[in-house]
């Protein structure tokens, strides 16, 4: 390695680290009461100190669609918060850096291969979309510790496999906890059991790389996670606690999904643009392809997207601003099908990896449950599913001025991003 990329490495450990230490003091400082979807979950806490974990509070949840993980989280820190702010913000920040810490032990443990494991770990204060979880008292942050930690465990079983024995079958039963509990946290995180089964059996892998995990260690760690949230669910008599029932309702929104593959391929570009195959050719398809949907949503679909539209509105033409909604959109769709392809070529790339095979199929099945979101869409629905996509571009991850440039921009986005909600009047 060059005088030079040691340089920009040690440069690039201070900004990432820097931007962790800024958030704490941007959380730490800000002493607003809960705002936004704050004031739902923490009211809820006070029904949860009153019936504790019982039929009574899953059943009077309300203006919560994600389980009781949060409740129980902090009830349990309530001697160090208080349930006060900035005290419950600043333990998700503090869940944050241990998203961090399983992201790299997850790394180093079935992608050791990788340099500058930390760095790659580290990718994740760059994201924008995980300053919103990561620096305000909302439900994600809990439930993507849990589920960052059980994939964790199975990467150690899978590290010491062939040898099987008590040790992986206590972790598989503990994994399974953490993964049931990340489910009561963010119902997505269903989708994980889905993602499981390529342990155990990978249809893209060479036969003698198509099972890596025993049936009989899998079946533990999904019995395990589904012991913990089927009751809840039984209780509910569905995914979502029944006074949420009514706003679940209606058909799915495709769009929505869209958005999620869209979101996730920005983030991707932000965080290792050489993830993508790129040549002329794919670009005069992109082109054409942008077109197409261009065409089709003018005249069938009629999908509107107005992003930036008020303060591109006072420096561009009215004629323009009467199509950019219907522009917008194909462009999206067209980066969404753009990433997914890139997906499916890493995806056969690595096809005998298992690992990466599991990573990839979590992050395929949670976006695509943004289909099921029947409100507004929210960046907060790809964030829970950030520490899967910055592990899959991992080994794609570059070093230089470039990246460095593109942390900042992350960095300034996610800052910006965060103080629309702590400072909603500023």
């Amino acid at each position: 390695m060059s005088l030079l990329s040691q340089k920009y490495i040690k440069v690039q450990y201070s900004i990432t680290i820097g931007a962790l230490i800024f958030l704490c003091i941007v959380v730490l400082f800000n002493s607003n009461p809960p705002l936004f979807d704050e004031i739902l979950f923490v009211r809820n806490m006070d029904l949860f100190k009153e019936y504790g974990l019982s039929r009574r509070f899953l059943t009077e949840m309300y203006d919560q669609a994600p389980g009781p993980l949060y409740q129980i989280v902090h009830s349990l820190a309530e001697p160090l918060t208080g349930i006060k702010t900035p005290q419950i913000r600043l333990l998700n920040f503090g869940l944050f850096l241990f998203v961090i810490v399983n992201t790299y032990l997850i790394l180093r443990n079935c992608f050791g291969w990788l340099e500058n494991k930390y760095l790659l770990a580290l990718n994740l204060v760059c994201v924008p979309v995980v300053w919103q979880v990561a620096g305000m008292a909302l439900t994600e942050m809990p439930a993507m510790f849990l589920a960052t930690s059980s994939f964790l465990i199975l990467s150690i079983i899978i590290r010491r496999l062939p040898r099987v024995d008590a040790l992986s079958i206590g972790l598989a039963f503990f994994g399974g906890i953490c993964l049931g509990g990340a489910i009561l946290g963010r119902t997505p995180y269903l989708m994980l059991v889905v993602a499981l089964l390529v342990l155990v059996y990978n249809p893209l892998a060479d036969k003698t790389h198509r099972s890596t995990l025993p049936v009989g260690i899998a079946a533990i760690f999904l019995v395990c996670s589904l012991c913990i949230c089927l009751p809840v669910f039984f209780v509910w008599k569905g995914l979502v606690p029944p006074h949420q029932a009514t706003i679940s309702q209606g058909g799915l929104k495709i769009w929505h999904g869209v958005l999620a593959f869209a979101y996730s391929g920005i983030i991707a570009l932000l965080v290792s643009p050489r993830w993508f195959k790129i040549n002329s050719k794919v670009v005069f398809l992109l082109l054409i392809l942008t077109v197409v949907f261009f065409i089709l949503n003018l005249f069938w679909w009629e999908v509107k997207y107005y992003p930036f539209y008020y303060f591109l509105a006072g420096i561009l033409p009215r004629v323009f601003m009467i199509i950019y909604p219907y522009l917008i959109s194909p462009i999206l769709m067209t980066f969404a099908s753009y990433f997914s392809w890139n997906l499916g070529l890493h995806m056969l790339e690595h096809r005998n990896n298992a690992y990466y095979q599991l990573i990839a199929a979590s992050l395929i099945l949670v976006l695509v449950t943004c289909i099921n979101i029947k409100h507004l869409f929210s960046s907060r629905y790809v964030a829970q599913a950030v520490p899967f996509l910055v592990v899959l571009v991992a080994d794609k991850d570059d070093v230089g001025m470039f990246k460095l440039v593109r942390i900042l921009i992350g960095v300034a986005i996610g800052y910006i991003s965060l103080q629309t909600y702590l400072n909603p009047s500023s």
